[in-house]
């Protein structure tokens, strides 16, 4: 988002291997001036769709996958992809990227696809209060 300026914003990352292998990534920026131009642009750059969970709202939040990864031809999401999410009332744009890999974590790793909510929770609640956006 160096194309855009912002007013606040945060960016986190890590990777986790133990029992299994989770990689994450996470970017809030929010700004009351170029929110919308930098919105559109984000859709005019997707590399990749996923009607099943594009449109996904959670908190106040849109979602919709920027790129989804396959294996053989077979997509990997909710394993591994990424995406980006916006809130139209606080102006503030989210992008979160994961992989997770292990059997372990495949019932917290299946909520991308049942209950997103719970998923951002789960993985990304120490980086961004989903529950206080204004």
């Amino acid at each position: 988002m160096k194309d855009y300026p912002y007013e606040d914003g945060d960016f986190h990352y890590s990777c986790i291997q133990d029992s299994h292998y989770t990689e994450k990534a996470f970017l809030w920026l929010t700004d009351e001036d170029v929110y919308q131009n930098a919105k559109q642009s984000k859709f005019e750059t997707r590399f990749a769709e996923w009607p099943p969970f594009d449109g996904t709202e959670a908190f106040g939040f849109t979602f919709y996958v920027t790129s989804d990864f396959t294996y053989k031809g077979k997509t990997e999401f909710p394993k591994h992809f990424i995406a980006f999410g916006y809130h139209d009332q606080s102006r503030t744009l989210v992008f979160l990227g994961f992989y997770c890999s292990g059997e372990d974590e495949a019932m917290f790793v299946g909520l991308a696809e049942t209950d997103f909510p719970a998923f951002l929770l789960h993985y990304y609640a120490d980086w961004f209060d989903w529950e206080n956006r204004e």
